[in-house]
């Protein structure tokens, strides 16, 4: 076993046993402490939401037990050898080459079936071969064929939802020639431990009152405040609207049917990285949220986690959003989004600082950072404090970009007067040395004095 490569982990379901059968495969043993292990929060998360799912048996909750069962599935064990060359053999052909090859196409929205992905990793090496240059290809080469071997050798081993994100990050970083989109994806494979079942339900008081579920997700996103800030976003981004906004109740359409047809997972994505969607569509959390969730009992703690979870997901729903309505992005995930704004599209986009007089310059064609400009009033949120989480969780009240974004300002001049003191559970985004993001699109570039 390589190091940090998590052991096998055998689920076997029979169909008259299903619900017992699930539950086992995600118990969590872990005796209670006060201070539960990163990897036991995700089994506590598996648990105690497969408990509300099988707490009846109607037909959203059948449908959610089949989406688990599907993201329990495996490569038959007699196939994986054969899939498993297929990979090594496609890979050992990187190599500078003259044969032209164009862009192949990922599409969005469903996974994919072994054979298709073999097929479309023969298409992404030869386009490698063509587009990228001789000592480009000879490292990703050697990283993948030694390095990285033991993620190779397991990828049809492993669990269907984790196969989605290795799947995904292997084909990225063939038809990338941005050496940091590369290494992202390099990480995105060391990837070890991933919810099995979605986020459906999260409490975050004993009253109920700040639940956290499907509908309310549907209805924080199709809040005006959050619907006239995607609308703003999107009139740059997509290529075949830009003589027209997207109505709210296109907006309204999508994202409704989005939450309907799509999925939230935890997992440990890279250390800079909150989260990220993959071309399925689903969108994934860092678990190191759930950390905080089953371990920080500060009386604000519940609350931020929650607003840092919903924010998240905003960021990530801009991707979506792009993907969903524009049908060049739709039909093919390696196309990258691009703002059509002149005065943007060249440059960063200036985050001002809450606090400091201080610039924060982020990527301007990357969908999720525009929409932050837009929907953060142009604020940097590198923490989300008390009165800002309650001032987030209120956001459906607010009827007018006016109304929203006075209070915001209101809010943020009141805490620059006040001397507070930040918590580990107040930080919206790590931070790596200079490297702050909040999905792997979304880098800082170097922060300047306003």
């Amino acid at each position: 076993m390589q190091p940090n490569q998590a052991p096998n982990f055998k689920v076997v379901i029979k169909k008259d046993e299903f619900d017992f059968e699930i539950f086992d495969a995600m118990k969590d043993n872990q005796e209670k402490s006060n201070d539960i292990p990163i990897e036991k929060c995700l089994q506590k998360f598996d648990e105690n939401t497969f408990l509300i799912v099988n707490s009846d048996n109607s037909e959203k909750n059948k449908k959610i037990k089949n989406l688990v069962r599907n993201n329990l599935d495996k490569t038959p064990e007699k196939e994986r050898n054969y899939y498993k060359n297929q990979v090594i053999n496609i890979l050992s052909g990187l190599k500078k080459s003259k044969k032209a090859a164009t862009l192949p196409k990922l599409p969005y929205g469903q996974s994919l079936s072994d054979d298709e992905f073999i097929s479309l990793l023969e298409k992404c090496v030869e386009y490698s071969n063509y587009h990228l240059k001789k000592e480009t290809i000879e490292e990703m080469k050697k990283k993948l064929t030694e390095y990285y071997s033991y993620v190779i050798n397991d990828i049809f081993s492993e669990i269907k939802i984790k196969k989605d994100i290795i799947q995904n990050a292997l084909l990225t970083i063939l038809t990338t020639d941005n050496n940091k989109d590369q290494q992202d994806n390099y990480d995105l494979l060391s990837m070890t431990k991933i919810s099995s079942i979605p986020l459906i339900q999260m409490e975050f008081d004993k009253d109920g009152k700040y639940k956290l579920d499907i509908n309310e997700l549907k209805e924080t996103f199709c809040s005006p405040i959050y619907l006239e800030n995607y609308q703003k976003t999107l009139k740059d981004f997509i290529p075949e609207a830009n003589k027209r906004n997207v109505t709210f109740d296109e907006l309204k359409e999508h994202i409704t049917n989005y939450f309907d047809n799509h999925s939230i997972y935890f997992s440990d994505l890279p250390k800079e990285t909150m989260a990220i969607t993959c071309h399925t569509g689903n969108i994934y959390l860092t678990s190191a949220y759930l950390y905080e969730y089953y371990n920080d009992k500060g009386p604000n703690s519940k609350l931020i986690i929650r607003e840092k979870i919903i924010l998240n997901i905003g960021h990530e729903l801009a991707h979506v959003l792009l993907r969903e309505i524009s049908k060049t992005m739709n039909e093919n995930f390696f196309i990258t989004s691009n703002n059509k704004n002149k005065d943007i599209k060249n440059n960063s986009i200036p985050f001002k600082d809450k606090f400091i007089n201080k610039i924060h310059p982020f990527n301007g064609n990357e969908s999720g950072n525009m929409f932050d400009y837009n929907f953060f009033n142009n604020y940097y949120f590198e923490s989300i404090l008390p009165k800002e989480a309650e001032f987030f969780l209120n956001i459906k009240t607010y009827q007018t970009i006016e109304s929203y974004q006075n209070e915001l300002d209101k809010i943020i001049a009141e805490e620059k007067k006040s001397n507070l003191t930040e918590e580990p559970v107040n930080k919206f985004k790590k931070k790596i040395g200079q490297h702050i993001r909040w999905c792997i699109k979304s880098r800082l570039f170097e922060p300047m004095e306003e």
